[in-house]
């Protein structure tokens, strides 16, 4: 995704929010912390004003992607905060994990994750705790269930993820500069 405004279409279709000017944009871009910490390479990041979002692409169900999501999240709120700043300027952070499989196994077309208090998911209270993180795993095997009146969501899934026969294609960013990475039929296809 090589695209600010492709990648800005995509954010505000999928997560069905506005999004203002990005101001920073960029394609597997890498965070580290420290020399001893793991790094992470992100697929697609994107910033504006007051928001960060990650957007990747799993076509493999590797094992712990809840954990990854958390050290992504982790590694945004150390990068995103000044020394001796207010945790009231940590930004919002949008993290979607696009999945060729259903992660939890529920058939569902998408899985919003939400942190609440414990034992208090019905009360009033619950709905006051709000850390300015989402994190959203999209299910590509069930995105016909997506309730979708515009079909914008639905546009966006099938550009990503196309069935030929008994053949799977998921078009994922490649690193800037690299040109299209494909061989055969799908080159011809893409080019």
């Amino acid at each position: 995704m090589s695209k600010p405004e492709f990648c800005k279409e995509m954010i505000e279709r999928i997560l069905d929010i506005k999004v203002t000017a990005l101001t920073q944009f960029g394609s597997e871009q890498q965070y580290s912390g420290t020399y001893a910490s793991h790094g992470i390479r992100l697929d697609v990041a994107a910033e504006d004003e007051s928001n960060v979002y990650d957007i990747e692409f799993q076509s493999v169900q590797f094992p712990n992607l809840p954990k990854r999501m958390r050290f992504y999240q982790g590694t945004f709120d150390i990068d995103s905060l000044a020394h001796n700043r207010s945790y009231e300027n940590l930004r919002e952070t949008w993290i979607v994990f696009i999945c060729s499989f259903d992660l939890f196994g529920l058939n569902e077309s998408g899985y919003k994750v939400r942190m609440s208090l414990d034992s208090l998911d019905d009360m009033p209270v619950a709905e006051k705790y709000d850390d300015g993180t989402h994190k959203i795993f999209i299910n590509l095997e069930a995105c016909d269930k997506i309730k979708d009146k515009q079909n914008k969501v639905k546009d966006i899934i099938f550009f990503i993820v196309q069935k030929f026969g008994s053949a799977k294609v998921m078009l994922k960013p490649g690193v800037k500069g690299s040109g299209i990475i494909a061989g055969g039929s799908v080159r011809s296809v893409v080019e």
